[in-house]
């Protein structure tokens, strides 16, 4: 089942649910942060509760296992002999060695013998250490052993004989481990740390680092006298995880030492881990409120919001102009009524946005058409659209007045053009002289040539309306509509229609205009190019062989039309600068002097001034400038070298050389036609570029066909852009 949503996108539905979720969510959250507090002090309180009975349980344990030890070793003590200093079945006493790590008896005036281990002694003691020994009490110290040890050991030592110290002392090295937890594991997620009076640290279950002890005294230091023994405090870890800890004083005035400190930790994470099964509980409900509340809030608001969602989206589309889809309300109210209203209002609201946009793009289309071609496809379109029509037909006079008219139509629902040669009566010209916005053809009167009977017979078509074409006030096309029953136009349709026609006869006098620009201007160009070959009767028609060559060469290398157009101006530009050449160089038949020679080479520099004044030919400059210039740089004017040379001038070298090859010339006769060829393969990548040079082997058999033969464009010619000044 598919929840519906689109009525939220209303600020007032959205504001409805915002208010629903709001009164679930309030006073669920307002409960949550309350017990969230209240469960997390009660937490922490307990935790700290459990750190305190843990450290006074720790304490106690340390004490009694201090006394045991002490027990223990004075029992030992009696039983080693002064003499023989030996302990008996010391080896099997498994209790023994995991209390004590080491044992030895020190002399006053001897080495120490160790019994047990490696002990870290002789010790050294003051006098109040030596009389507290000789007064039977027993000593712990804590720091014997090298500089370099982290940890010292803890030493416990007896007389082995009471008063005196003659008879040596008995030290005991004792396990650290069973000292502070006797070996048993601490209560779980525990931590367990005893610091010395130095505070440093005699244990510790787990690296804490610096912080602890630094955190131990900061909290000792801010108590008051009476209560620096014992508390409560926080901690941040190496890893910045907070720490609850408990530190109770461990006095050991009885060994002589001062006293001791326990620290008991746990993390704050492990102390606070219960709250997630707060959460877990909260989010259930926070859920459940949602779901209730996203029901309600749904059945509700989309009963009184759909329709108005509806509307609006209606009339966001009529602004963008998509008049197709209509609204669907169906709740049996204003509402309903309102939408068929609009819905009635978006169909008139289409059919006339869709005139008016058709219209407008037909206008602009055909006023900015530069070919026939164009204007025919926006035809075909743009008015089978606006008018409604089944099938169309356009059919256009020739340039030559005797010339066929041309028939595009499309009459198949693909969309596929037909195109074909008429030939118009006068009858039928004479037709539109009385009919000049219109015409209605119906039944068996629709019997014309441009109502070509092969392509509309058998359609069904009943009614056609013809829409002549005059440019000055000659006919030069017709327009015909095909409609399988003649619609309800009405004057102001049948006007449209009459401004898209005249709108078309614009369009086709500005091409006409436009292809007549083209053919002076490229008849202009060719006669100049005959008129400069014409200066040496050994160069007659060069310039227009150039051109074909080139033309083909270029149109294999697949250059647009523009470029094409480009190579054809240049082509027949290039050797504009032979104007400044005597004719006695031209037509000499013997070598050049150099003098002779620097004349003839300045032909390029001469065209490339001739030209540049014009703007419509800079870009015809570096063609005419560089077409002498080699791949390697050893052409001239300028030497250059390999992509250096304009690209079109390199296309325009090879058809030059080709030519001056090919042809006779006052100093040699004409070369055969496979030698040209082997010396341009030979001279590709030292007199030419490769590619070109590629693209012209490609095509040399139809250069050899067309080279002779009257230049044709190979692309339709564009009217060179001239400056406004």
């Amino acid at each position: 089942m598919k929840i519906e949503t689109s009525f939220l996108r209303t600020k007032v539905a959205r504001r409805v649910v915002a208010l629903f979720f709001l009164c679930a969510l309030l006073p669920s959250s307002i409960l949550a942060v309350i017990a969230f507090r209240y469960i997390s002090d009660n937490l922490e309180t307990a935790g700290r509760e459990r750190l305190e009975e843990i450290g006074r349980l720790t304490q106690d344990a340390l004490l009694e296992r201090l006394v045991a030890l002490e027990t223990t070793l004075r029992i030992l003590a009696s039983d080693i002999t002064v003499r023989t200093s030996e302990l008996p079945a010391i080896g099997s006493d498994s209790t023994l060695i995991r209390r004590f790590t080491a044992l030895a008896v020190q002399t006053n005036d001897g080495p120490a013998t160790a019994l047990i281990g490696t002990p870290q002694v002789p010790v050294r003691l003051d006098e109040g250490q030596l009389q507290y020994l000789a007064s039977e009490g027993t000593l712990l110290v804590t720091d014997v052993g090298s500089i370099a040890q982290s940890v010292p050991p803890i030493l416990m030592g007896v007389a082995l004989a009471p008063i005196s110290l003659s008879s040596g002392i008995l030290w005991a090295e004792i396990d650290a481990v069973y000292l502070m937890t006797g070996g048993e594991p601490l209560p779980r997620d525990t931590d367990l740390c005893v610091f010395d009076a130095a505070n440093r640290a005699r244990y510790c279950s787990r690296p804490v680092g610096r912080q602890l002890p630094e955190q131990l005294m900061a909290e000792i230091a801010s108590r008051p006298a009476g209560e620096a023994d014992r508390g409560h405090f926080e901690w941040s870890g190496i890893v910045d995880e907070d720490y609850l800890s408990w530190y109770q004083s461990v006095s050991l005035r009885s060994w002589g030492v001062p006293p001791w400190v326990v620290v008991v930790s746990e993390s704050k994470a492990t102390v606070l881990a219960g709250m997630a099964n707060f959460w877990k509980f909260f989010i259930r409900v926070v859920f459940l409120a949602l779901l209730v509340v996203a029901l309600l809030s749904y059945v509700q608001i989309r009963k009184s919001m759909e329709p108005l969602v509806e509307l609006r989206e209606g009339t966001e589309r009529i602004t963008n102009r998509d008049f197709d889809t209509q609204v669907q309300v169906h709740s049996g109210d204003e509402f309903e009524d309102l939408a068929t209203s609009f819905n009635a209002m978006a169909a008139t609201l289409r059919k006339q946005f869709s005139a008016l946009t058709a219209i407008n793009n037909i206008d602009r289309a055909v006023l900015a058409a530069l070919s026939t071609e164009t204007i025919l496809d926006t035809i075909l379109g743009g008015v089978r659209s606006v008018l409604s029509s089944d099938a169309i037909s356009v059919s256009l006079a020739s340039a030559n007045s005797d010339g066929p008219w041309k028939l595009v139509a499309m009459v198949s629902s693909e969309q596929e053009k037909v195109v074909r040669d008429i030939q118009i009566s006068t009858t039928e010209r004479n037709e539109f002289g009385a009919n000049r916005d219109n015409l209605w053809l119906t039944g068996d009167s629709a019997t014309r040539t441009y109502l070509d009977v092969s392509l509309f017979e058998g359609r069904g078509f009943q009614a056609f309306l013809v829409l002549p074409i005059f440019t000055k006030d000659e006919l030069s096309g017709v327009i015909a509509l095909a409609y399988q029953q003649k619609p309800a136009f009405s004057d102001e349709d049948l006007v449209q229609a009459r401004q898209l026609a005249d709108q078309v006869a614009v369009a086709l006098s500005n091409t006409r205009l436009i292809e007549q620009l083209d053919a002076l201007n490229v008849g202009a160009l060719t006669a100049l190019a005959r008129t400069i070959d014409a200066k040496s009767s050994w160069t007659s028609g060069h310039s227009e062989r150039v051109t074909q060559t080139s033309l083909l060469v270029g149109r294999e290398l697949g250059l647009p039309d523009k470029e094409l157009e480009l190579i054809h101006r240049g082509g027949l530009l290039h050797d504009i600068g032979k104007i400044g050449v005597p004719a006695a160089i031209l037509d000499k038949p013997g070598a050049l002097t150099e003098d002779e020679w620097v004349v003839m080479k300045s032909h390029v520099t001469i065209g490339a001034r001739i030209l540049e004044p014009i703007e419509a030919y800079r870009d015809v400059i570096p063609i005419v400038l560089w077409h002498h210039e080699h791949w390697d740089g050893r052409g001239y004017p300028d030497g250059l070298v390999g992509e250096e040379i304009d690209f079109y001038a390199r296309v325009l070298t090879v058809g030059d050389v080709y030519d001056a090859l090919s042809c006779a010339r006052p100093y040699r006769d004409r070369m055969p036609l496979a030698d040209v060829i082997a010396i341009i393969t030979k001279d590709s990548g030292t007199q030419f570029d490769p590619e070109v040079v590629k693209a012209f082997l490609a095509v040399k058999e139809q250069v050899r066909l067309e080279s002779h033969k009257p230049v044709r464009p190979v692309y339709r010619p564009v009217v060179p852009a001239v400056s406004a000044s």
